[in-house]
């Protein structure tokens, strides 16, 4: 598709194409919404500085299309008490609202790039267990 000099006629034509489905703006915008399945036992780690963490991965099913299953890191920075204390187990579900971020660590070898991760950082989590068997 042929971009014009005109940034609002581009957004129309992408609209009335379908393949487009953001609403008009000139911000940048970095939000997700994922509900899934944990995979994994949470890790809650305090750290000396005072911050606490969960980390969840969880597993996103796409059934639109293609099958795929999705494998994501999910970090919880400073999470409320109430959910550390029930932070879930493998099996429940997630629902998780966040923004996407790279976080990067140096590498072990002294030559090596630094290395680097992408996850989701949630600012709001919901844990619905999962059903008992029976």
């Amino acid at each position: 598709m042929e971009r014009t000099d005109h940034p609002e006629d581009d957004q129309r034509r992408h609209d009335q194409s379908g393949l487009h489905t953001c609403p008009p703006g000139r911000d940048d915008v970095n939000l997700v919404l994922l509900r899934g399945r944990v995979v994994t036992a949470p890790d809650v780690r305090r750290f000396e500085s005072g911050a606490t963490s969960i980390r969840y991965l969880a597993t996103i099913r796409q059934v639109s299309g293609r099958y795929r299953l999705d494998v994501i890191p999910i970090t919880v920075w400073n999470p409320p008490e109430a959910l550390i204390r029930s932070a879930g187990t493998t099996a429940d579900r997630i629902c998780v609202i966040g923004t996407i971020q790279r976080r990067f660590w140096p590498s072990e070898a002294e030559t090596a790039a630094p290395r680097s991760r992408i996850e989701v950082v949630a600012s709001d989590v919901h844990i619905e267990p999962a059903a008992e068997p029976g």
